[in-house]
């Protein structure tokens, strides 16, 4: 499997990308690299909106981990204020079912 690759690098791989492509162009534009510059600065796109999305996704992701975990904690609470509640309706019933006479 592979390994996670943290959101700040994606984001640095990014911007490397986008500086690439924008020398690339300005190559292209003072006629030094002829018709490569037109390569670089198109694959240079390309790896910045790979790595912008792989960035964006990670974040995303994280912040989905966060959001289930604080849930989790919560629903954790309500169990537990629904299990004590359970008891002492529970012993409210054992306390009347002994206090009331049989018949009703």
């Amino acid at each position: 499997m592979l390994k996670r690759i943290p959101a700040h690098v994606w984001f640095t791989l990014m911007v490397a990308a986008v500086v690439v492509s924008l020398v690339a162009v300005v190559l292209e534009y003072l006629g030094i690299v002829n018709d490569l510059g037109v390569v670089m600065s198109l694959a240079g796109l390309a790896l910045s909106i790979v790595f912008g999305f792989g960035g964006a996704t990670r974040v995303a992701a994280q912040e989905i981990e966060r959001t289930v975990a604080d849930i989790t904690v919560r629903v954790d609470a309500v169990r537990l204020a629904v299990d004590a509640q359970t008891d002492v309706l529970g012993d409210i019933r054992r306390i009347l079912a002994d206090r009331l006479p049989e018949g009703r």
